[in-house]
């Protein structure tokens, strides 16, 4: 039984060069969002870049109400498929809508 345990439990046990043995927890799994509903959030990012360009992420955040690491991906997303362009750098990174103008001539 405890063999059972240590084998599909939720602590795994590690054996250092020293002959020590650590016990670790492994952190939970979060759920993965399906590529529709990655689109579709990643659409509503783009609109809220649109009201407000020149805005941080931090700021779009809040009013999507969600975690900043959450639109990480998303915006990834917008900027490969050239929809958000952003300027600056870490905290200072802004992120403005690209038009199709713009796209045009570049």
């Amino acid at each position: 039984m405890q063999a059972m345990e240590r084998a599909f439990g939720n602590e795994t046990h590690t054996t250092l060069k020293t002959g020590r043995t650590v016990s670790r927890t492994r952190a939970p799994y979060g759920k993965r969002r399906l590529k529709h509903e990655m689109a579709a959030f990643a659409e509503d990012l783009f609109q809220a870049v649109c009201v407000t360009p020149g805005t941080t992420i931090t700021i779009l955040a809040a009013k999507l109400g969600v975690p900043v690491k959450d639109l990480q991906r998303p915006m990834a997303i917008l900027k490969t498929a050239g929809r958000v362009k952003s300027v600056g750098e870490r905290n200072w990174t802004r992120y403005f809508p690209v038009s199709h103008d713009m796209a045009s001539t570049a």
